[in-house]
């Protein structure tokens, strides 16, 4: 099977962990699991950048200590909702060089309900650049 990002993310299995509990069931349910289910995650990454920290303490690494913790807390900023995504990437320049604007990279988005049975995928082609992703993601 090839490697691709529904695969590689194991999103058959991400999106079969949301099992509602309550009888009768509870429309709101489902939003409190994801809610709650993302902020462990997030919280699984903190863990992470904590033990890399460490590491890099012990070798030694004081920048690369200090680019973990600045990395760390802007995770923490985002949980507690005080980090502006839009702001944050509107002050930041676009990392792509000037070579790179000469190709053409027609956006596209494809839409499959075939790819999965529970879920549609949505596929969104184009150029990168800095807040990308949160833009896809207010448009949907």
């Amino acid at each position: 099977m090839p490697l691709t990002y529904w695969t590689y993310l194991k999103l058959d299995t991400l999106l079969d962990l949301q099992q509602p509990q309550s009888e009768p069931a509870e429309h709101d349910e489902s939003l409190f699991i994801v809610i709650h289910q993302v902020y462990e995650l997030w919280f699984k990454v903190l863990l992470h950048e904590v033990d890399k920290i460490k590491r890099d303490f012990s070798g030694n690494d004081l920048y690369g200590a200090i680019h973990t913790f600045k990395r760390s807390r802007t995770i923490m900023k985002t949980l507690a909702g005080s980090l502006k995504p839009s702001q944050e990437l509107a002050r930041r320049k676009s990392p792509i060089s000037r070579r790179l604007r000469v190709f053409k990279v027609t956006p596209r988005v494809l839409i499959d309900n075939k790819a999965s049975a529970r879920s549609t995928v949505i596929e969104v082609n184009g150029r990168d650049r800095p807040g990308l992703l949160y833009d896809v993601t207010r448009a949907l």
